[in-house]
Order: C-alpha cells, then structure tokens, then sequence
C-alpha cells in the first residue's frame, strides 16, 4: 500500500505516468496528482500538499519530466509517515 504524490504541469505527461504505474506496479496503491499549471508550487510544498492528502503509510514522490525545481529548500513537514524514495518520471510520450 503506497501513496505515489506525483508534481505536474503537463496532463499528458501525467497521463502517461499514470497508465505506467497501473500496468507495472503490482502492489495497492494511490495517486495524488497536484497540477501544478497554475498554482506554481515549489515542489516541496506540492509534497507536502500530496502527504497531506495520503491514506496509504508508505509515500513515494515524485514529478513529471516537465514540472519545476525550484525552491526545493523547504523541507517536507509530513513526519508520521515513511517515504520511499523521491524519483523523477520518463515516459514515452510524443507529446510533451
């Protein structure tokens, strides 16, 4: 049981993402997408945001290929749950 929090800025990206982890990942799982178009979040809040939201204990983040990194100073609040591992996504999309 896994909460996968995924930053993003371009929906087909995330779509993209989305049918991945559903046809790869072999455990229940959740997915917070924050769309991050017009919000422009630094990233660690959108993770904080998305921790927020879980219902799962173990969390995994991570962000489309096109979302942002700035302000990536701000350490996550979110303590009471264990955190997998922050991960950067590919896809295959011909359409950025």
């Amino acid at each position: 049981m896994v909460s996968i929090i995924i930053c993003s800025v371009s929906p087909l990206l995330l779509e993209d993402l989305k049918q991945n982890i559903a046809q790869t990942i072999g455990v229940e799982y959740e997915i917070i997408a924050i769309d991050n178009r017009e919000k422009h979040w630094p990233i660690a809040k959108a993770y904080n945001y998305g921790a927020q939201q879980a219902k799962y204990p173990y969390l995994f983040f991570t962000i489309s290929p096109s979302a942002t990194l700035s302000n990536c100073t701000t350490i996550l609040s979110c303590t009471r749950r264990t955190v997998l591992g922050i991960g950067l996504s590919q896809t295959t999309s011909e359409n950025p």
